[in-house]
């Protein structure tokens, strides 16, 4: 196991894992990305007291100016996700200049399912209503000149 949540270890490498998504984020990238991060999340089951995340974007525009993508998330959820395990919502558009719109859309899936965003992109975790956790693993992709100034350095060229 690699944790004390029992996610069993994966049998396959990193590279094999990636290689599901990476001609995507290529694409949106361009040569020379970066990975910034791999990791994991749980949400715990939640009281009917706990509310939803904050909504949130993982790094602000840049220069408020339309570009295309600087830095991208990649989420893969470990077990099915379901509007009772709190699945990510997200407010499509919002990581366009000027894209400030209400509407949002909370995205269901099954384990292993992959689920690219851009980093600019408004979210929020919604609250695990179920009996069991809900783990996620994530990968974080950048241009090769892009840091994020809100976390420490751990970049490895692809």
């Amino acid at each position: 196991c690699l944790d004390l949540v029992e996610i069993p270890a994966p049998a396959a490498s990193l590279d094999e894992v990636e290689a599901a998504w990476l001609p995507l984020v290529r694409a949106l990238l361009g040569p020379g990305l970066q990975r910034l991060w791999v990791g994991s999340f749980v949400a715990l089951p939640a009281s009917e007291r706990c509310g939803h995340q904050p909504w949130h974007a993982d790094a602000p525009q840049l220069f408020h100016v339309p570009l295309p993508p600087h830095a991208l998330n990649v989420f893969v959820p470990l077990a099915d996700v379901d509007l009772d395990t709190g699945p990510t919502e997200f407010r499509p558009g919002s990581h366009l200049v000027g894209g400030e719109s209400e509407d949002s859309v909370a995205l269901c899936s099954r384990a292993g399912d992959v689920i690219v965003y851009d980093y600019r992109v408004w979210h929020r975790g919604l609250a695990n209503r179920s009996d069991a956790p809900r783990r996620v693993m994530y990968f974080t992709y950048a241009k090769p000149w892009w840091r994020d100034a809100n976390k420490g350095a751990s970049t490895a060229g692809m």
